[in-house]
């Protein structure tokens, strides 16, 4: 069956309609990414470290499994870029808890496409609508690195 293929913002889509996303069809996902207010769901750096502080908050990383092994926020739990709703479901049980997100673009430019960019949407299509990602590293005013881990609380095991 053929299908176009196209970018929408940094995720690419198919108008193939068999694939399912979520609970959603690919045109319904489409949709969804095209009325998508990712600004909505971004937090600047001091927002996004006074949001940590919440007991009930949780904080996700999407980098590699060695990335996360080398040195983490404390407190988060390893996602990856994989997000398929069970390990989602696993990590996060409720769909009303607020969850962080980041990854390495959060912490220092490593791609054009943030992982986090491509992640809110399928959030919202496994049903999640309490997501909020940090801010891209080139977006922020602390673009060092080092500076950006103390200020999240790295551990590194």
């Amino acid at each position: 069956m053929p299908s176009d293929i196209y970018a929408q913002g940094d995720v690419a889509v198919t108008t193939e309609s068999s694939v399912m996303i979520g609970s959603m069809t690919t045109p319904e996902y489409r949709k969804l990414i095209e009325e998508f207010q990712f600004d909505e769901h971004t937090l600047e750096m001091q927002e996004f470290i006074k949001a940590m502080q919440d007991p009930d908050v949780v904080i996700l990383d999407l980098r590699s499994e060695e990335e996360y092994a080398r040195g983490h926020v404390r407190g988060a739990k390893h996602l990856g870029a994989d997000i398929k709703a069970e390990k989602l479901e696993a990590l996060v049980p409720s769909k009303d808890t607020k969850i962080l997100l980041y990854c390495s673009n959060s912490l220092m430019i490593t791609r054009l496409v943030s992982l986090t960019d491509i992640s809110l949407p399928l959030f919202k299509a496994h049903g999640y609508n309490n997501f909020y990602k940090l801010e891209n590293a080139n977006a922020s005013s602390h673009k060092d690195e080092k500076m950006i881990k103390a200020k999240l609380n790295f551990v590194y095991p």
